[in-house]
């Protein structure tokens, strides 16, 4: 018969049959099955996962039941990290999601004493304006986006939130007799988010003067945060710790 173990502190020891695994070294997205094997791992104890890495990122338990059970130990100093969101670009207006930090569909144990971050969304491009004046055209190119707080895919260096591009205002004076004149500012790029947060908007931009047709591009939505967990239900909440994101499925 087995026993579900009971922890009273953040790496605290197991009661009952069962296998550590230890991740002391920043990793990107470890399969932490492969890894319990490779060290030798019976595949039918309990497993228990020690993290005292500083990051590990875009953590995935899977979707095949351990037969003896998982528990997930998260030290004081560790963070399970998503991936950051891009920003709205050229070509690309809109920011992308961040990605999720822990991702489950199979049942298990957390006790954390550290941090569980989702990535932040990017934010969106700003609009590009254009004007017309004298029958001469010219336009602005709305600012960047600011990608999100997080990870780069595959890294394991958190990165900061970026602030958006500020287009910034141009003006144009045609005609030494007539005076003519009219200026135009791109749409400024929206901010990245924070950890669990989401991306801001691009802006619209504006134009004024002796203007007499103007056309506005579209402008870039921001992204959603990244989940802390995607498989909430599955999870038992021994400690919940810091969580940024949204706690989901």
């Amino acid at each position: 018969m087995r026993f579900t173990p009971f922890l009273i502190g953040p790496l605290a020891p197991p009661v009952g049959p069962s296998f550590t695994l230890t991740i002391a070294s920043s990793v990107y997205a470890p399969n932490i099955r492969a890894l319990a094997i490779a060290a030798g791992w019976d595949e039918e104890e309990l497993l228990v996962v020690n993290i005292t890495a500083p990051i590990v990122g875009a953590l995935n338990l899977g979707s095949t039941p351990f037969p003896g059970g998982v528990t997930l130990n998260i030290g004081a100093s560790s963070t399970i990290l998503g991936r950051r969101g891009a920003a709205g670009r050229t070509g690309a207006y809109h920011g992308t999601a961040g990605g999720p930090a822990l991702t489950t569909r199979v049942f298990v144990t957390v006790n954390n004493a550290g941090e569980i971050a989702g990535g932040g969304g990017g934010g969106g491009m700003g609009a590009t304006v254009g004007i017309q004046v004298e029958e001469r055209s010219r336009s602005v190119v709305g600012g960047n986006g600011g990608a999100g707080a997080g990870l780069e895919l595959g890294g394991t260096t958190q990165m900061s939130a970026q602030s958006g591009v500020d287009s910034g205002p141009r003006q144009w004076s045609y005609s030494s007799i007539t005076f003519a004149s009219g200026w135009a500012e791109g749409g400024d790029g929206g901010d990245g988010g924070g950890l669990g947060e989401a991306g801001a908007q691009g802006t619209g931009g504006s134009f004024g003067g002796d203007v007499s047709s103007y056309s506005r591009s579209e402008w870039g939505f921001g992204a959603a945060a990244g989940a802390a967990v995607d498989g909430n239900s599955y999870v038992t909440w021994q400690s919940a710790g810091t969580r940024r994101g949204a706690l989901i499925n």
